[in-house]
């Protein structure tokens, strides 16, 4: 892909099957591991150094970050695409998930500096990795990129935060009501935030994607705007020496003013950087335009398939 290229999604959605859909209670705080089938009967699950982690595949290491308010699921359908090619562990950060609790009280920097130790610790069986963050993932991301210098050896950010908070945008974000999918308010409610900040297409929300964001928004327990709307991503790109791959949609909500202005931001400090928008892809670009995502993130970290693992 070009530098700045614009990739418009194929016609075939990408949907989640039932045979590789991650069955998740709505009205429960598990996220049952006995219920996962088809190509998900292939995820491990391990919990190390306060980290809860899947594990899939085989090949080059890339550990994947989620966004605010997330979980490894965050990646459910990125997981075993790149597991085809790669050693994925899709973590579950401090504070979410199944992962230890944090401290609440952490600035954005103190956040990152607690993470970077355990990223060292949870990639110690390689000599060198890739890292794949979402938004407040990315931002985190990008901080332990800039900290672990030659172990990360390529980067890619998907929608990441860090660019300061931004001024002259509105949120109509809803508070999420008590109670399961059973219940009309929690679902309008879970469709609603769901379309202000991480989905451009309404056709897009589906049942899965419902469960994932209200079993994620239950589990939460840390502020992850504390680093999304930190304004320390510029400068720990400028810090970190792994490449990096940027990827946004164009109709990414929380981008603002635009996502070729955040990107335009990093390329300040590193002109070399490649950058993609997603035609029609929101800010959970991942979810909503998997196989544009999956292309890129595998094309861009490949050409490192001699690496240790």
């Amino acid at each position: 892909m070009r530098r700045g290229s614009n990739l418009s999604h194929s016609p075939e959605r990408y949907k989640v099957s039932k045979n590789s859909a991650l069955a998740i209670r709505s009205n429960s705080n598990m996220f049952p591991r006995e219920q996962r089938v088809g190509g998900m009967r292939d995820w491990k699950f391990q919990k190390k150094h306060g980290i809860n982690f899947m594990e899939a595949g085989s090949g080059p290491l890339i550990v994947m970050c989620h966004g605010g308010a997330g979980s490894h699921t965050h990646w459910i359908r990125n997981i075993d695409a790149l597991a085809q090619r790669f050693t994925v562990r899709a973590l579950d950060l401090p504070g979410y998930g199944d992962s230890d609790p944090t401290n609440k009280e952490y600035t954005a920097a103190e956040y990152i500096a607690a993470m970077v130790p355990k990223m060292d610790a949870l990639t110690a069986d390689v000599d060198r990795f890739h890292l794949v963050g979402f938004s407040f993932g990315g931002a985190l991301a990008a901080g332990i990129a800039a900290e672990l210098g030659d172990r990360v050896e390529k980067l890619t950010l998907v929608a990441p935060g860090g660019f300061g908070k931004p001024v002259g945008r509105t949120l109509d974000m809803r508070r999420l009501p008590k109670g399961g999918l059973e219940m009309p308010e929690v679902r309008e409610t879970l469709r609603h935030n769901l379309l202000q900040m991480m989905i451009n297409d309404e056709v897009n929300i589906e049942e899965d994607t419902l469960s994932l964001q209200l079993a994620n928004s239950r589990r939460t327990g840390f502020n992850s705007a504390k680093l999304s709307l930190s304004d320390l991503t510029p400068n720990n790109i400028k810090k970190a020496t792994a490449k990096v791959q940027l990827i946004w949609g164009d109709a990414d909500k929380l981008a603002h003013p635009s996502p070729q202005d955040r990107a335009a931001l990093l390329r300040e400090v590193k002109p070399e950087i490649q950058a993609h928008f997603i035609r029609g892809g929101g800010h959970w670009v991942a979810y909503e335009c998997p196989n544009e995502v999956n292309a890129l993130v595998i094309k861009f970290h490949s050409s490192c398939d001699t690496l240790t693992h």
